[in-house]
Protein backbone atom coordinates (compact mmCIF):
# COMPACT_ATOMS: atom_id res chain seq x y z
CA UNK A 1 0.00 0.00 0.00
CA UNK A 2 1.14 3.61 -0.80
CA UNK A 3 1.52 5.72 2.21
CA UNK A 4 0.19 9.11 2.30
CA UNK A 5 3.85 11.11 1.77
CA UNK A 6 4.40 8.12 -1.59
CA UNK A 7 1.03 9.79 -2.95
CA UNK A 8 1.88 13.55 -1.68
CA UNK A 9 5.38 13.13 -3.69
CA UNK A 10 3.61 11.76 -7.01
CA UNK A 11 1.29 14.10 -6.91
CA UNK A 12 3.66 17.16 -6.57
CA UNK A 13 5.99 15.44 -9.19
CA UNK A 14 2.54 15.40 -11.43
CA UNK A 15 2.41 18.77 -10.68
CA UNK A 16 6.23 20.60 -11.54
CA UNK A 17 5.54 18.22 -14.78
CA UNK A 18 2.82 19.92 -16.13
CA UNK A 19 3.81 22.99 -14.98
CA UNK A 20 7.28 22.92 -16.86
CA UNK A 21 4.99 21.56 -19.74
CA UNK A 22 2.76 24.80 -19.74
CA UNK A 23 5.64 26.97 -19.34
CA UNK A 24 7.41 25.52 -22.70
CA UNK A 25 3.88 25.65 -24.32
CA UNK A 26 3.92 29.36 -23.43
CA UNK A 27 7.07 29.86 -24.91
CA UNK A 28 6.53 28.15 -27.81
CA UNK A 29 3.43 30.41 -28.63
CA UNK A 30 5.20 33.54 -27.73
CA UNK A 31 7.92 32.32 -30.34
CA UNK A 32 5.47 30.89 -32.62
CA UNK A 33 3.79 34.07 -33.12
CA UNK A 34 7.05 36.22 -33.42
CA UNK A 35 7.80 34.24 -36.18
CA UNK A 36 4.36 34.68 -37.70
CA UNK A 37 4.85 38.00 -37.46
CA UNK A 38 7.93 37.38 -39.11
CA UNK A 39 6.81 34.93 -42.02
CA UNK A 40 2.69 34.74 -41.84
CA UNK A 41 2.34 33.53 -45.34
CA UNK A 42 3.89 29.71 -44.08
CA UNK A 43 1.13 29.42 -41.18
CA UNK A 44 -1.79 29.78 -42.93
CA UNK A 45 -4.99 27.20 -42.10
CA UNK A 46 -4.32 24.02 -43.22
CA UNK A 47 -6.05 22.67 -46.26
CA UNK A 48 -8.85 19.59 -46.23
CA UNK A 49 -6.37 17.70 -48.47
CA UNK A 50 -3.16 18.38 -46.42
CA UNK A 51 -5.36 17.28 -43.24
CA UNK A 52 -6.65 13.78 -44.96
CA UNK A 53 -2.83 13.46 -46.15
CA UNK A 54 -1.62 13.64 -42.07
CA UNK A 55 -4.47 11.25 -41.44
CA UNK A 56 -3.45 8.79 -43.72
CA UNK A 57 0.02 9.23 -42.82
CA UNK A 58 -0.86 8.51 -38.99
CA UNK A 59 -3.10 5.69 -40.18
CA UNK A 60 0.68 3.96 -41.85
CA UNK A 61 2.49 4.77 -38.35
CA UNK A 62 -0.38 3.37 -36.40
CA UNK A 63 -0.89 0.12 -38.74
CA UNK A 64 2.93 -0.57 -39.24
CA UNK A 65 3.98 -0.24 -35.49
CA UNK A 66 6.26 -0.75 -34.14
CA UNK A 67 8.22 -0.91 -36.86
CA UNK A 68 7.67 2.55 -37.53
CA UNK A 69 9.02 4.06 -34.39
CA UNK A 70 13.09 4.25 -35.40
CA UNK A 71 11.47 6.29 -38.71
CA UNK A 72 9.50 8.83 -36.31
CA UNK A 73 11.89 10.07 -34.10
CA UNK A 74 15.15 12.03 -34.86
CA UNK A 75 17.75 12.24 -32.12
CA UNK A 76 19.62 15.73 -32.01
CA UNK A 77 22.46 16.47 -30.09
CA UNK A 78 22.68 19.96 -28.25
CA UNK A 79 24.80 22.04 -30.93
CA UNK A 80 21.76 20.24 -33.22
CA UNK A 81 18.79 22.23 -34.20
CA UNK A 82 16.15 21.20 -36.92
CA UNK A 83 13.15 22.86 -38.82
CA UNK A 84 10.74 20.20 -40.24
CA UNK A 85 8.88 21.07 -43.21
CA UNK A 86 5.02 19.48 -43.15
CA UNK A 87 3.72 19.41 -46.47
CA UNK A 88 5.64 22.46 -47.37
CA UNK A 89 5.26 24.38 -43.91
CA UNK A 90 7.00 24.78 -40.79
CA UNK A 91 6.26 22.17 -38.48
CA UNK A 92 4.90 24.37 -35.57
CA UNK A 93 6.72 27.21 -36.60
CA UNK A 94 9.33 26.46 -34.65
CA UNK A 95 13.20 25.73 -34.33
CA UNK A 96 13.04 22.23 -32.77
CA UNK A 97 16.08 20.73 -30.52
CA UNK A 98 18.27 19.65 -29.11
CA UNK A 99 16.61 16.10 -28.01
CA UNK A 100 14.36 13.71 -29.41
CA UNK A 101 12.36 15.49 -32.13
CA UNK A 102 9.13 13.27 -33.59
CA UNK A 103 8.38 13.45 -37.45
CA UNK A 104 5.74 11.77 -39.78
CA UNK A 105 7.08 9.76 -42.61
CA UNK A 106 6.24 10.45 -46.09
CA UNK A 107 5.30 13.75 -45.50
CA UNK A 108 8.29 16.01 -43.20
CA UNK A 109 11.07 17.05 -44.70
CA UNK A 110 13.54 17.81 -42.28
CA UNK A 111 16.67 20.21 -42.63
CA UNK A 112 18.66 19.86 -39.85
CA UNK A 113 22.04 23.10 -38.59
CA UNK A 114 24.68 23.07 -36.75
CA UNK A 115 25.07 26.03 -34.49
CA UNK A 116 28.55 26.15 -33.95
CA UNK A 117 31.06 28.60 -34.49
CA UNK A 118 32.36 27.40 -37.83
CA UNK A 119 35.09 29.00 -40.26
CA UNK A 120 36.54 29.48 -43.62
CA UNK A 121 39.87 30.94 -45.08
CA UNK A 122 39.82 33.02 -47.95
CA UNK A 123 43.48 32.81 -49.36
CA UNK A 124 45.48 35.38 -51.83
CA UNK A 125 42.64 38.03 -52.76
CA UNK A 126 45.01 40.37 -55.15
CA UNK A 127 43.74 43.70 -54.45
CA UNK A 128 45.13 47.38 -55.63
CA UNK A 129 45.12 49.70 -52.45
CA UNK A 130 44.50 53.48 -53.05
CA UNK A 131 48.02 54.44 -53.64
CA UNK A 132 48.37 51.74 -56.28
CA UNK A 133 50.14 49.50 -54.43
CA UNK A 134 49.40 45.74 -54.50
CA UNK A 135 48.42 43.45 -51.88
CA UNK A 136 47.50 39.80 -51.45
CA UNK A 137 44.77 39.38 -48.76
CA UNK A 138 44.63 36.23 -46.26
CA UNK A 139 41.19 36.12 -44.82
CA UNK A 140 39.84 33.80 -41.69
CA UNK A 141 36.36 34.45 -41.25
CA UNK A 142 34.54 32.34 -38.05
CA UNK A 143 30.60 32.94 -38.52
CA UNK A 144 27.71 30.89 -36.82
CA UNK A 145 24.04 30.56 -37.55
CA UNK A 146 21.49 32.60 -34.86
CA UNK A 147 18.29 31.88 -36.83
CA UNK A 148 18.18 28.74 -38.85
CA UNK A 149 14.56 29.80 -40.14
CA UNK A 150 15.94 32.85 -41.81
CA UNK A 151 19.30 30.73 -43.17
CA UNK A 152 16.74 28.24 -44.50
CA UNK A 153 14.54 30.64 -46.11
CA UNK A 154 16.64 33.73 -47.41
CA UNK A 155 19.83 31.59 -48.86
CA UNK A 156 20.56 28.19 -50.31
CA UNK A 157 23.89 28.41 -49.46
CA UNK A 158 25.42 29.88 -46.01
CA UNK A 159 29.16 29.46 -46.34
CA UNK A 160 29.42 30.18 -49.99
CA UNK A 161 27.15 33.14 -49.71
CA UNK A 162 28.42 34.52 -46.43
CA UNK A 163 32.34 34.38 -48.38
CA UNK A 164 31.04 35.99 -51.47
CA UNK A 165 30.13 38.37 -49.57
CA UNK A 166 33.00 38.82 -47.41
CA UNK A 167 35.38 38.90 -50.68
CA UNK A 168 33.06 41.76 -51.64
CA UNK A 169 33.26 43.90 -48.58
CA UNK A 170 37.15 43.03 -48.05
CA UNK A 171 37.65 44.35 -51.70
CA UNK A 172 35.78 47.72 -51.34
CA UNK A 173 37.18 48.00 -47.92
CA UNK A 174 40.79 47.82 -49.05
CA UNK A 175 40.61 49.62 -52.26
CA UNK A 176 39.22 52.71 -50.09
CA UNK A 177 42.41 52.72 -47.99
CA UNK A 178 46.17 53.40 -48.31
CA UNK A 179 48.57 50.89 -47.99
CA UNK A 180 49.78 52.39 -44.54
CA UNK A 181 46.19 52.61 -42.67
CA UNK A 182 46.08 48.91 -43.87
CA UNK A 183 49.20 47.58 -42.27
CA UNK A 184 48.69 49.93 -39.38
CA UNK A 185 45.11 49.55 -38.19
CA UNK A 186 44.39 46.18 -39.47
CA UNK A 187 42.69 44.95 -36.51
CA UNK A 188 40.20 48.40 -36.34
CA UNK A 189 39.11 47.31 -40.22
CA UNK A 190 38.57 43.90 -39.24
CA UNK A 191 35.86 45.26 -36.79
CA UNK A 192 34.89 47.30 -39.21
CA UNK A 193 34.27 44.23 -41.54
CA UNK A 194 33.12 42.77 -39.28
CA UNK A 195 30.08 45.46 -38.24
CA UNK A 196 29.57 46.02 -42.58
CA UNK A 197 28.73 42.45 -42.93
CA UNK A 198 26.61 41.80 -40.24
CA UNK A 199 24.23 44.26 -41.38
CA UNK A 200 23.48 41.57 -44.23
CA UNK A 201 24.07 38.82 -42.33
CA UNK A 202 21.32 39.95 -40.08
CA UNK A 203 18.43 39.26 -41.82
CA UNK A 204 19.85 35.66 -43.03
CA UNK A 205 20.23 34.64 -39.44
CA UNK A 206 23.94 34.59 -39.60
CA UNK A 207 26.48 36.58 -37.19
CA UNK A 208 29.87 37.05 -37.87
CA UNK A 209 32.16 36.96 -34.61
CA UNK A 210 35.68 37.24 -36.03
CA UNK A 211 37.98 38.41 -39.21
CA UNK A 212 41.41 37.22 -39.58
CA UNK A 213 43.47 39.35 -41.95
CA UNK A 214 46.96 38.91 -43.52
CA UNK A 215 48.34 41.61 -45.73
CA UNK A 216 51.46 40.85 -48.03
CA UNK A 217 52.77 42.96 -50.35
CA UNK A 218 54.19 42.49 -53.57
CA UNK A 219 55.43 43.91 -56.82
CA UNK A 220 53.46 44.40 -59.91
CA UNK A 221 55.01 41.50 -61.61
CA UNK A 222 53.84 38.75 -59.09
CA UNK A 223 50.09 40.82 -58.95
CA UNK A 224 48.29 37.31 -60.44
CA UNK A 225 45.91 39.89 -62.07
CA UNK A 226 49.34 41.37 -64.03
CA UNK A 227 50.30 37.50 -65.01
CA UNK A 228 46.56 36.74 -66.37
CA UNK A 229 46.81 39.76 -68.53
CA UNK A 230 50.44 38.80 -69.89
CA UNK A 231 48.91 35.38 -70.61
CA UNK A 232 46.06 36.87 -72.28
CA UNK A 233 48.27 38.96 -74.59
CA UNK A 234 50.79 35.80 -75.30
CA UNK A 235 47.21 33.64 -76.30
CA UNK A 236 46.18 36.67 -78.47
CA UNK A 237 49.42 36.96 -79.71
CA UNK A 238 49.43 32.90 -80.43
CA UNK A 239 46.18 32.88 -81.94
CA UNK A 240 46.58 36.17 -84.17
CA UNK A 241 50.12 34.45 -86.07
CA UNK A 242 48.08 31.15 -86.29
CA UNK A 243 45.11 33.02 -87.93
CA UNK A 244 47.53 34.62 -90.15
CA UNK A 245 49.37 31.10 -91.06
CA UNK A 246 45.63 29.93 -91.94
CA UNK A 247 45.01 32.90 -94.29
CA UNK A 248 48.03 32.26 -95.85
CA UNK A 249 47.88 28.75 -96.36
CA UNK A 250 44.12 29.53 -98.15
CA UNK A 251 45.71 31.72 -100.40
CA UNK A 252 48.36 29.39 -101.15
CA UNK A 253 45.51 26.72 -101.81
CA UNK A 254 43.80 29.59 -103.90
CA UNK A 255 46.68 29.78 -106.32
CA UNK A 256 47.35 26.38 -106.94
CA UNK A 257 43.57 25.79 -107.65
CA UNK A 258 43.82 28.80 -109.85
CA UNK A 259 47.09 26.96 -111.83
CA UNK A 260 45.64 23.70 -112.03
CA UNK A 261 42.52 25.51 -113.63
CA UNK A 262 44.84 27.15 -116.38
CA UNK A 263 47.02 24.13 -116.46
CA UNK A 264 44.20 22.27 -117.11
CA UNK A 265 42.71 24.77 -120.19
CA UNK A 266 46.01 24.46 -121.56
CA UNK A 267 45.83 20.35 -121.25
CA UNK A 268 42.71 20.67 -122.85
CA UNK A 269 44.15 23.12 -126.14
CA UNK A 270 47.47 20.89 -126.32
CA UNK A 271 45.41 17.68 -126.77
CA UNK A 272 43.12 18.57 -128.88
CA UNK A 273 45.79 20.00 -131.48
CA UNK A 274 47.74 16.46 -130.49
CA UNK A 275 44.99 14.43 -131.55
CA UNK A 276 44.50 16.92 -135.03
CA UNK A 277 47.62 16.00 -135.77
CA UNK A 278 47.66 12.49 -135.22
CA UNK A 279 44.66 12.47 -137.32
CA UNK A 280 46.63 13.70 -140.38
CA UNK A 281 49.85 11.42 -139.81
CA UNK A 282 48.87 8.20 -137.52
CA UNK A 283 51.67 8.33 -135.93
CA UNK A 284 51.48 7.19 -131.99
CA UNK A 285 54.79 10.01 -130.98
CA UNK A 286 52.55 12.79 -131.89
CA UNK A 287 50.27 12.38 -128.58
CA UNK A 288 53.84 11.39 -126.68
CA UNK A 289 53.57 15.30 -125.17
CA UNK A 290 50.24 14.35 -123.65
CA UNK A 291 52.03 11.58 -121.19
CA UNK A 292 53.70 13.93 -118.48
CA UNK A 293 51.03 16.78 -119.25
CA UNK A 294 48.91 14.28 -117.47
CA UNK A 295 50.55 13.24 -114.52
CA UNK A 296 51.48 17.38 -114.25
CA UNK A 297 47.66 18.16 -113.93
CA UNK A 298 46.82 15.03 -111.80
CA UNK A 299 49.38 15.88 -109.32
CA UNK A 300 47.53 19.61 -109.13
CA UNK A 301 44.24 18.09 -109.20
CA UNK A 302 45.46 16.17 -106.33
CA UNK A 303 46.88 19.02 -104.55
CA UNK A 304 44.04 21.30 -105.24
CA UNK A 305 40.56 19.49 -104.72
CA UNK A 306 41.74 15.79 -103.56
CA UNK A 307 43.22 14.06 -100.17
CA UNK A 308 46.98 15.27 -100.91
CA UNK A 309 46.59 17.86 -98.32
CA UNK A 310 45.37 15.61 -96.10
CA UNK A 311 47.98 13.16 -96.74
CA UNK A 312 51.05 15.08 -96.17
CA UNK A 313 49.82 16.45 -92.69
CA UNK A 314 49.20 12.63 -91.43
CA UNK A 315 52.89 12.15 -92.73
CA UNK A 316 53.99 15.13 -90.60
CA UNK A 317 52.25 14.36 -87.75
CA UNK A 318 54.05 10.51 -88.15
CA UNK A 319 57.29 12.65 -88.50
CA UNK A 320 56.85 14.64 -85.52
CA UNK A 321 55.91 11.65 -83.34
CA UNK A 322 58.08 9.03 -84.34
CA UNK A 323 61.35 10.31 -86.21
CA UNK A 324 61.34 13.24 -84.50
CA UNK A 325 65.56 13.51 -84.43
CA UNK A 326 65.03 14.37 -87.88
CA UNK A 327 63.53 17.78 -86.99
CA UNK A 328 66.28 18.95 -85.20
CA UNK A 329 68.88 21.50 -86.02
CA UNK A 330 72.29 20.77 -86.76
CA UNK A 331 74.36 21.60 -83.30
CA UNK A 332 71.21 22.03 -82.13
CA UNK A 333 69.64 25.38 -81.16
CA UNK A 334 71.43 28.56 -80.85
CA UNK A 335 71.85 29.94 -77.13
CA UNK A 336 73.14 33.19 -76.06
CA UNK A 337 76.82 31.89 -75.51
CA UNK A 338 77.18 29.95 -78.92
CA UNK A 339 76.03 33.58 -80.31
CA UNK A 340 78.26 35.66 -78.35
CA UNK A 341 80.93 32.86 -79.14
CA UNK A 342 80.51 33.53 -82.91
CA UNK A 343 80.58 37.23 -82.60
CA UNK A 344 83.70 37.26 -81.23
CA UNK A 345 85.23 34.94 -84.10
CA UNK A 346 83.85 37.32 -86.37
CA UNK A 347 85.74 40.38 -84.42
CA UNK A 348 89.00 38.37 -83.88
CA UNK A 349 88.60 37.60 -87.74
CA UNK A 350 88.36 41.25 -88.69
CA UNK A 351 91.36 42.21 -86.14
CA UNK A 352 93.67 39.86 -87.46
CA UNK A 353 92.73 40.37 -91.56
CA UNK A 354 91.41 43.52 -91.83
CA UNK A 355 92.04 44.12 -95.77
CA UNK A 356 89.42 41.23 -96.26
CA UNK A 357 86.68 43.34 -94.76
Amino acid sequence: MFSLIDIYAKFKYFFLVVKKTILSMSESYKYKHLNRYCFSSLYDEASSIEKFIYFLSMLMVAITLPFSIPFCFKYLQDFERVIIFRLGRISKGVVQGPGIVFTMPCIDRCHKFDIRITSFKILNQALHTKDSKYIAVETIVYYNIKDPIKCLLNITDAKAQVKALTRTKIHNSMESKNLLEITKDVGIVGKQLIGDINQTTTDWGIKLNLIEINVNTYSQHDDPSYRKCQELKMERWIQMHYQIKEREQAMELARKRELFLWLSGFYITSAFGAFIYYQRIRKPFALMPLVPLTFLIGYYYDMSYGSKPHRIQAEANMIMEHESDLLQWPGGLPTVSSIDEARVEVEMEKRMHPHHT
